[in-house]
């Protein structure tokens, strides 16, 4: 069932990747459904719907039928369409990180005043700090590897792993697991497209930096992680 819905979201997921990198107003967005790379918007369609599909699922089986699986959820259905947006435009557009942004902290401040213990609100805090410290330094160092979307998008990101946290010292863990996992997996898709293209040229992070923070979400409930 969880699967079936997250394939439902495919097609709205794809529209979402053409308009939302189009810079301007939203009119000349909403009219631009331009596929760059050649890509045609079928197949975006399809391979959001897989991938949402297959993250939908996950997202019940970790946390069940559930309001905490309604907030990852969309937060996986999020990462699919930056995932799609980056790796055909190389970029991550502010009009997704920024209301990801607000979205998210505004979830975590709210479930906390409703339930939460306010332990959870400050491994949040530094989950996000972590992040965006690690995927800042990364930038300043090398800005044409690693883009300010990614920084911002890392914000999100660890809003939603140290929530899942149970302390500040399990946020500080998994949100280093997480860019260490990116890091591996954004090496290996380098090495991949070196030996395919073979030559040396930047990729997009946005995919790696996604599917490692998904991984550390999905396994928040292990040992390791408090």
């Amino acid at each position: 069932m969880a699967a079936l819905l997250g394939c439902m979201g495919g097609p709205g997921l794809a529209w979402g990747s053409q308009v939302l990198p189009v810079r301007g107003p939203w009119r000349e967005a909403v009219h631009s459904t331009s596929i760059r790379r050649g890509w045609h918007l079928d197949h975006v369609a399809g391979v959001c719907s897989l991938l949402n599909g297959v993250l939908y699922a996950l997202a019940v089986l970790r946390w069940g039928w559930s309001v905490t699986t309604i907030f990852y959820a969309a937060l996986f259905s999020v990462l699919v369409m930056v995932a799609v947006i980056d790796t055909q435009h190389r970029r991550i557009p502010d009009r997704i990180t920024f209301p990801a942004m607000a979205v998210g902290a505004a979830v975590v401040v709210g479930a906390t005043c409703w339930t939460a213990p306010v332990d959870r609100l400050a491994a949040a805090a530094v989950a996000a700090l972590v992040l965006w410290g690690g995927l800042g330094v990364a930038h300043l160092v090398s800005p044409r590897g690693l883009g300010r979307g990614d920084v911002k998008l890392g914000v999100v990101l660890g809003i939603a792993i140290g929530w899942e946290a149970a302390s500040t010292a399990a946020a500080w863990r998994a949100s280093f697991a997480a860019l260490l996992l990116a890091s591996l997996i954004g090496t290996a898709l380098g090495l991949v497209l070196l030996v395919l293209k073979r030559r040396s040229e930047p990729y997009p992070f946005g995919p790696a930096l996604s599917a490692g923070a998904i991984a550390i979400m999905l396994g928040s409930g292990s040992a390791m992680f408090g």
